[in-house]
């Protein structure tokens, strides 16, 4: 009787044994999958901005670079003021600081979507489409940058 018993305890053993393996297994599948997972989505993210083709995939860049709608209004300020400064103006000492202030902050982004390729914007008034080129920037600065009650529902979705 002694070795009826004997055998189901050792198979358990076994059973026990294989299962922690397989579940360690399970572990560093799952682990692999969110590293998987994690660059994946690091390597979309780096697309994502990089094709700013769209006005969906703009105001999308516009939410994910800028985390509120403040922060978004202080870039809309610094590219304005960048784009006085290009033009060689002089700024007045208080716009002067201003740019001073957001210019170590914004200056990356700024020249990242600046050199972007122009895309066609559709716009339809009526019955009447029109079609133009234009850069991601350019576009950021037509649609919300004196319109505060775009930015808002941007930042509402």
């Amino acid at each position: 009787m002694e070795a009826i018993h004997s055998q189901p305890i050792q198979n358990q053993k076994q059973d026990t044994i294989s299962m922690k393996s397989i579940d360690m297994m399970y572990i560093k599948s799952c682990q692999q999958k969110k590293r998987y997972k994690s660059i994946n989505r690091e390597q979309r993210k780096e697309v994502f901005t990089m094709n700013l083709s769209t006005k969906m995939a703009i105001s999308k860049w516009i939410k994910q670079t800028f985390k509120t709608k403040n922060d978004f209004e202080n870039f809309l300020n610094f590219a304005e003021l960048h784009s006085h400064i290009l033009d060689g103006k002089q700024l007045l000492p208080i716009y002067q600081q201003q740019y001073n202030n957001l210019k170590d902050q914004y200056s990356n982004i700024y020249k990242t979507i600046a050199d972007m390729p122009l895309f066609t914007i559709t716009e339809r008034c009526g019955k009447v489409i029109e079609q133009e080129q234009r850069t991601p920037l350019n576009y950021i600065e037509m649609k919300y940058g004196t319109d505060e009650k775009l930015r808002t529902e941007l930042y509402k979705r």
